[in-house]
């Protein structure tokens, strides 16, 4: 479907925002390559090495991993809603049907504003007081699964009720305790603790890898279908 869609897009004067959508796509994925692989690389160390440093890599890993899985998605949505917007705009222009798996669904005045604040690299470049109200670790990963699921027409309900959510909201907990640690007793991380962690992380793996999976369910990039993070 690839080369067809990139024809379809340069036939109807859309080049411009596919290749920026296939770029974009293609560089979250291998971000979310990256990090996955250092998340595995931190695991193995910590199962070869139970000590404080591997167990505060391994945290600091997984939520480098979250983080990046979320400033991700959120870019995503702009670019494909972008290019949702141009597809079924040009294609009434030039007299065409969208394409089956174009439902464009505009995103609202906030959403946008949030995600272009939050997501976009040339946010960490403006002033702190032209910046919106920056959301917190879990309403974020809300967010930017709704709105990216939204951006290509999808629908898609994040698993928010068994143990693994229950063990993320742990692991956020757990994780501000280490990165901004008040004392030496808050940089101590339990068996328990990396449980939670572990439970957060292989959660997180298989939600990411679903939400792709969904979004991109009917587009091939490079002749796969992008999901990635297992």
């Amino acid at each position: 479907m690839e080369d067809a869609l990139e024809q379809i897009a340069q036939e109807i004067g859309c080049g411009d925002e596919y290749r920026t959508a296939r770029d974009v796509t293609e560089d979250v994925l291998h971000a979310t390559d990256v990090l996955v692989a250092d998340v595995n690389r931190a695991r193995m160390a910590l199962q070869n090495h139970e000590d404080g440093y591997n167990k505060r890599a391994y945290v600091r890993a997984v939520f480098a991993f979250v983080e990046g899985g979320v400033f991700g998605a959120k870019h995503l949505a702009l670019v494909w809603a972008e290019l949702n917007r141009a597809f079924c705009e040009s294609s009434k222009t030039a007299g065409h049907e969208p394409a089956e798996w174009m439902r464009w669904v505009p995103l609202t005045t906030e959403e946008q504003a949030q995600i272009e604040d939050d997501a976009s690299p040339r946010a960490g470049n403006r002033k702190a007081n032209t910046r919106k109200k920056y959301l917190s670790m879990k309403p974020n990963i809300k967010f930017a699964f709704r709105v990216l699921a939204k951006s290509l027409g999808k629908e898609f309900s994040l698993n928010l009720g068994g143990t693994g959510w229950r063990a993320f909201r742990d692991a956020v907990d757990i994780r501000n305790r280490v990165t901004h640690p008040k004392s030496s007793a808050q940089l101590v991380i339990s068996n328990d603790d990396i449980l939670a962690v572990r439970d957060a992380d292989d959660w997180f793996r298989k939600s990411l890898n679903a939400l792709f999976k969904t979004v991109f369910a009917d587009i091939r990039l490079g002749g796969e279908t992008p999901a990635r993070p297992e």
